[in-house]
């Protein structure tokens, strides 16, 4: 299997970079030993971000910042790099913050070009931010400018991040659009050109971002073998150009598919070569969520130290991103490896930890799953109001994640959840916000059958909407009358569930 050669020592490199910036603090050297020396500088930063090296990017930024007032246009470079790292770790508001800065200072210079491109990736900030509309307008802007001046990479970049934004919104179908039909006739006129090998190296990355996302895209549609093939694809070339970061979010997504369509062990695989690239990063969202679905793995296959020791290492890696969401994550797959550990007080201690950490006003569609299972943990507390009224909350929670990120196929399954809460409660009002959901569950699992609902989980869900409208009516019949002859233990056993 292949995997990536662990990188030159990173002080190394420091090392050989601070002789050539003493070149330039012990004299006055011309423009061309300066511009050598920033491409050097460069191309070091953008090992460092293909790596996850942030240690090294932080040291070559602490590095420029020094020059930066010899040679203020270095500044450009300063905040891009500064704002690269920051959007590879998640940190949207940090990244769209130095992006702009760095808009403004390349335009100063009449740096044209890196100014729209930098435009490209403050639009990818902003997606980030859930500002769907602002890149839209912004990459409109980078297209046109681009094909005025034909700047080839820009304006790939943009017909990918358009497509980055149909998926954030859901819309597959136009996700597509640009994905499958926009990049290949960009990409067709592309190849005619003879381009420098940087760009073309730049290209070629870009190629892996489209696969990996319409990869994404299928995988939603639980199109899983048109997945994995697009992520594999994607995978490849990270490996040809030793992207650790891109390797590593394909291999997860890889792993994912898998687990999702019930090939466990095949995700394991894939989780596991993914966490030997662990120990060269921190801070990056991909780490946790390997650690995690790793553990998630190890659980289904009955192996629940490993699945705890797993876990264990995901608390340190989300303690290094100060994030209480993935921090809360972590703490309930340890507390489910406890419990299948025979440790049961341990495991639901740490459960309730994790639904106490949970952030309310998390908006993040990858945390839909994690809530869920907060909220049936919290409803398997039998006899205790209190636990129910946390699980309604979280139930509440997932349902407007779901309907702003447009993820229908969790909705439906949320509902019967949420109608069984309101089951367990006395009163005539609950009584009817529940019939009110198991109807509205029972009309979108036909809405959505064979679109993005396998057949069977379809039919699950319309059999327990069914199921559960019968009880409400039943449980309303007999407070009204006990005249009706209705066997007691329906609506108790109902209730339990």
């Amino acid at each position: 299997m292949s995997s990536v050669n662990q990188p030159e020592n990173s002080q190394t490199r420091l090392n050989t970079l601070n002789l050539a910036f003493k070149v330039l603090k012990t004299g006055n050297p011309d423009s061309g030993l300066r511009h050598l020396i920033m491409e050097q500088w460069k191309q070091e930063a953008n090992k460092a971000l293909l790596e996850g090296d942030y240690e090294l990017l932080k040291s070559l930024i602490v590095m420029l910042h020094e020059d930066v007032t010899k040679y203020p246009e270095w500044q450009i470079w300063l905040d891009h790099y500064t704002a690269r790292m920051a959007l590879q770790r998640g940190v949207y508001k940090n990244a769209a913050i130095f992006f702009n800065r760095q808009i403004k200072v390349a335009e100063f210079y009449n740096a044209v070009e890196t100014a729209i491109e930098a435009q490209v990736w403050l639009a990818e900030a902003q997606i980030g931010l859930n500002q769907p509309r602002q890149a839209e307008s912004l990459l409109i802007k980078v297209r046109e400018i681009s094909l005025k001046h034909q700047y080839f990479l820009p304006y790939l970049r943009s017909q990918n991040r358009m497509g980055l934004i149909y998926f954030s919104l859901g819309d597959q179908a136009s996700c597509r659009q640009f994905l499958e039909v926009e990049i290949p006739r960009v990409m067709a006129f592309v190849n005619k050109r003879t381009l420098p090998d940087q760009v073309t190296a730049e290209i070629e990355l870009e190629e892996a971002f489209t696969a990996y996302w319409l990869g994404r895209s299928y995988s939603l549609e639980r199109k899983w073998y048109k997945a994995i093939n697009l992520l594999e694809k994607c995978l490849k070339i990270y490996r040809q150009y030793q992207n650790r970061v891109g390797i590593s979010n394909a291999l997860l997504q890889i792993g994912v598919a898998y687990y999702l369509n019930g090939e466990i062990d095949k995700a394991v695989e894939r989780f596991e070569e993914g966490e030997k690239l662990v120990n060269y990063m921190q801070g990056i969202e991909a780490v946790n969520d390997l650690l995690y679905m790793l553990a998630q793995a190890y659980l289904v296959q009955e192996q629940p130290w490993k699945a705890y020791m797993t876990g264990r290492r995901a608390l340190l890696a989300a303690n290094h991103l100060q994030d209480s969401g993935w921090i809360a994550r972590c703490y309930f797959v340890l507390g489910e490896a406890q419990i299948k550990l025979g440790e049961t007080e341990k495991g639901q201690a740490k459960k309730f930890k994790a639904a106490e950490l949970f952030p309310r006003t998390e908006r993040n569609p990858r945390w839909i799953d994690s809530i869920i299972a907060i909220g049936d943990f919290l409803m398997s507390q039998n006899d205790n109001n209190d636990h129910w009224e946390q699980a309604l909350d979280f139930y509440r929670l997932a349902g407007e994640i779901v309907e702003d990120s447009h993820r229908f196929e969790y909705l439906a399954p949320a509902l019967g959840k949420m109608a069984r809460a309101f089951l367990k409660k006395p009163g005539e009002a609950d009584l009817d916000e529940a019939e009110r959901l198991y109807r509205l569950q029972l009309q979108l699992a036909g809405d959505l059958d064979s679109r993005v609902l396998p057949v069977a989980l379809a039919v699950q869900i319309r059999v327990e909407a069914l199921t559960g409208i019968q009880c409400c009516n039943s449980l309303r019949l007999r407070t009204l009358s006990k005249t009706i002859a209705l066997p007691p233990e329906y609506a108790e056993v109902y209730r339990a569930q």
